[in-house]
């Protein structure tokens, strides 16, 4: 279950077992080279390789070695977030938007195609097929293939957790997040009942001024929420994939769905 992610602030990309360990001093090494450098770049993408890291480099640098003699790179990629690699005798790689996260401070991602990472947390929604315009983003946890679980907000009401999946990307919008026991922290309530609101556009429930929703669950009929619309009594909404409105159903009928509505109206 997502609730049992665990934090993935620390986690390390290793083509070995033995490199899951806590990476150490990988902001304290001797004196690196930063600016492009050709011979530095095609080092550090046989170091990505080595460290089974999917990214296709276009600038690296040298940062230096650390106290164990390990060197250390910095790459950027063209089509994923940057690392910071470590090679020998094992090689180990740390997404720079974890370690942003981390504020590691000297030992932060310098290249300044890093620096910028709501620009890679646009990229990601991108790629996941997420029409938005990227407000901000964050590491939410790891799924159990070790993969990022990313979170952001969108410019407008909406967020989403998008999850790497075997057959592209699974992507979960916040309300349907907090019902399944993850947390949105970058999207309030408020915002997911103001675009859930946007959802009821051009249907029954179009005149709903929305004062709670909850998701229900999700069947072969579609998913379902119970909606709260001040006054009037909670109904559930039921939309078929993907998110078209079908029909209102009211809480009376709907006692054998995710345990029937918690309020038949609303105080």
């Amino acid at each position: 279950m997502r609730a049992e992610l665990l934090l993935c602030v620390g986690l390390i990309v290793s083509a070995s077992p033995a490199a899951a360990q806590e990476v150490r001093d990988y902001g304290t090494t001797t004196r690196g080279r930063l600016g492009r450098d050709p011979i530095a770049t095609s080092a550090a993408q046989e170091a990505v390789d080595r460290a089974g890291v999917s990214c296709r480099v276009t600038n690296g640098v040298l940062r230096g070695r650390d106290a164990d003699g390990a060197t250390h790179y910095e790459v950027a990629c063209a089509d994923a977030p940057g690392y910071v690699v470590i090679s020998g005798p094992t090689y180990r790689a740390i997404n720079c938007l974890a370690i942003a996260e981390r504020g590691r401070g000297s030992g932060s991602c310098r290249l300044r195609e890093n620096a910028d990472t709501r620009r890679h947390y646009a990229r990601i929604a991108a790629s996941a097929g997420v029409d938005c315009v990227v407000r901000e983003g964050r590491l939410a946890g790891v799924n159990p293939r070790q993969n990022f679980i990313y979170e952001i907000s969108c410019v407008g009401p909406s967020g989403y957790w998008l999850e790497p999946s075997a057959d592209g990307w699974l992507v979960t919008d916040c309300l349907i997040v907090s019902s399944q026991g993850g947390e949105c922290r970058l999207t309030s309530r408020r915002e997911n009942r103001e675009a859930f609101q946007s959802r009821l556009t051009g249907t029954e429930l179009a005149g709903c001024n929305v004062t709670e929703v909850r998701a229900m669950g999700r069947g072969s009929n579609g998913s379902y929420f119970e909606v709260g619309c001040g006054s009037r009594e909670n109904v559930v909404a039921r939309f078929d994939p993907p998110d078209v409105f079908r029909e209102v159903i009211p809480c009376a009928e709907a006692g054998s769905i995710g345990g029937g509505c918690r309020r038949t109206s609303t105080p």
